[in-house]
């Protein structure tokens, strides 16, 4: 069970795009690069068996500009096109054109009119019955928009043309098609990027329909939000001096309160959002009085509250006092590891696990006497900042085994341009723009900043990444007494969210749960598994090591669930063990 796909060249950007959700999703394919290679028989098909459960296209016939001959012309010669529709028509197998641009030898049961740019205006396309019942995750009253590619509105040339994606002026844009000779074609006719939101909307059911709902891999929605420096103060931006100044803030009572609420409201009135949770790394040497009175925390209002409401959320050690611990000696380590963790204890912390931590400003993952002090201590994850990449993610959805500490995971968090010195909107906007004025050529508000970042979260949970991402707890102040910059951040993300999907929930794991999730990925692509589709018997499937091969489509007995409306079930394999 892998997928074929074919590209007129490397660089081709529909490629690229399909093969970063195929990566994230952790599908098996191949790439062929037609300039390159042509088709042989031996690499579709050996006797009865099937090599590939599907194909699909970069583009709709693989065009290029030939320098030679000074033309556009496929990238596959008649004889390679012939064989791999004997080889689709043989078994069965989907075709899925990404980019049907024209051209021969395939027409995909559609006229297509002239290009239609979107640099400017994006087009809004509509699901017909048949696209809602392909893209059943899809909210089918809200309009999909493509934008910053090339379309080509086209109208269907034969009866055997099913429109799936239709303009408001009826244009067809998608269609599945089978052809005189019995082959199931699906053709889109705009492009494709790895940005692009259309791109995210609609990639998981493309591959879903090609692999006919059965595929090693697995799709789910994250969002990981961890909120740093919890009991702690930060420094704040100063807007007349345009830096980080001398004034700090201390979340209150009242924001905890506030944030409380929000979360409440969210999981009530919010579908997907049942399990919504923020993650607090905190650090109890700054409840005042703390360190020299432990009893301290029971006279501070913020302390009170947040215990009282504690499991509302989950709880990571971020050191005592926040202690930088690229320097720090095996025994400073120690003391602001466990005197934290100590801490945790007496105070209660419910959904707290001690096998991770979040350091101070993402310090000491190259120290190896905190890294020795941090395995002593039982840390068994850390998290490490994607803006460094040494430390982001190598493959989609892994970690990072940290080269100085091998039984430390550590797991790629994403920063993001919520700053941790900006409390109100006044803040944010100074920051901001006096970091992207020259970006941008201009001032930008904070509900424009609002778009712009949470426009990037939105698509991190698109393309199903798992990576926590980075924000502070001055983000949390109730700068109106009804909202925080971040409550306002994640709002905007989760109504986006709920504009374009339906009935697909939102998980927000815990650094236990994304360790996991990372540990089995990252051990699955370094698996030779093979996985057969024996028609009339079932699934077969080996692997060359131990390992759990995750499936959708197939209930198998065990660990399995449901999600968004198909079956997942994650099946162990023994060593060379054939199941």
């Amino acid at each position: 069970m892998k997928l074929l796909v074919i590209t007129p060249v490397e660089a081709d950007p529909n490629c690229q795009a399909i093969t970063l959700l195929l990566d994230q999703i952790g599908i098996p394919y191949d790439v062929l690069i037609a300039t390159e290679n042509q088709l042989m028989q031996e690499q579709l098909w050996h006797g009865s068996q099937a090599r590939y459960q599907g194909i699909i296209l970069a583009t709709g016939n693989l065009l290029y500009w030939s320098e030679a001959e000074a033309c556009w012309k496929s990238a596959l010669s008649l004889a390679s096109w012939q064989l791999l529709w004997a080889y689709e028509i043989r078994f069965g197998i989907r075709q899925l054109a990404l980019y049907a641009i024209g051209g021969s030898p395939e027409d995909y049961g559609v006229q297509l009119g002239a290009m239609q740019a979107t640099d400017v205006t994006s087009l809004p396309v509509y699901l017909t019955e048949a696209g809602r019942a392909l893209f059943p995750y899809l909210n089918a009253e809200h309009p999909i928009l493509v934008q910053f590619v090339p379309v080509y509105p086209a109208q269907s040339a034969t009866p055997n043309t099913i429109p799936l994606l239709l303009t408001k002026g009826g244009d067809t844009v998608a269609a599945l098609s089978i052809t005189e000779d019995g082959r199931e074609t699906l053709a889109v006719t705009f492009a494709h990027t790895t940005t692009a939101l259309h791109t995210h909307l609609l990639g998981y059911g493309l591959i879903n329909w090609v692999t006919r709902g059965l595929f090693v891999g697995e799709r789910h929605i994250y969002l990981n939000v961890q909120v740093d420096d919890i009991f702690n103060r930060n420094t704040l931006w100063d807007t007349t001096t345009g830096t980080t100044g001398k004034a700090i803030y201390r979340m209150r009572a009242s924001d905890a309160e506030t944030v409380v609420r929000w979360l409440a409201r969210v999981k009530s009135q919010m579908p997907n959002c049942e399990t919504l949770t923020l993650d607090f790394a905190f650090n109890c040497a700054g409840i005042p009085g703390y360190v020299s009175d432990p009893t301290a925390a029971t006279r501070d209002p913020l302390s009170q509250v947040l215990l009282h409401y504690q499991r509302h959320f989950r709880w990571i050690n971020h050191g005592y006092t926040h202690l930088l611990l690229d320097q720090a000696t095996y025994a400073e380590s120690t003391a602001e590891i466990l005197q934290n963790h100590q801490a945790a204890l007496a105070l209660g912390l419910e959904r707290y696990h001690p096998t991770d931590m979040v350091t101070a400003v993402v310090s000491g993952l190259g120290n190896p006497e905190f890294l020795r002090a941090a395995r002593d201590a039982g840390i068994r994850r850390l998290v490490s900042d994607t803006s460094n990449p040494e430390w982001d993610n190598a493959a989609p959805n892994t970690g990072i085994i940290n080269p100085l500490q091998p039984e430390i995971l550590c797991i790629p968090r994403r920063p993001t341009n919520l700053f941790f010195d900006v409390s109100t909107p006044a803040e944010w906007e100074s920051k901001y723009n006096a970091i992207y004025y020259a970006y941008w050529q201009r001032d930008l508000s904070v509900d424009e900043i609002v778009v712009q970042e949470g426009e990037m979260i939105l698509r991190y949970l698109l393309r199903f990444d798992s990576n926590p991402l980075m924000f502070h707890q001055a983000n949390l102040r109730a700068y109106n007494e009804q909202a925080s910059l971040l409550t306002d951040l994640l709002d905007y993300v989760l109504a986006r969210y709920h504009e374009f999907y339906g009935a697909v929930p939102i998980r927000c794991l815990s650094m236990e749960g994304i360790g996991t999730l990372m540990s089995r990925r990252a051990l699955l692509n370094t698996t030779k598994v093979d996985a057969t589709l024996v028609i009339g018997k079932g699934l077969s499937l080996c692997a060359d090591q131990a390992v759990t091969v995750p499936v959708t489509g197939a209930y198998i007995n065990g660990e399995c669930e449901v999600y968004a409306g198909q079956w997942i079930s994650q099946i162990a394999l023994q060593d060379e063990e054939r199941w």
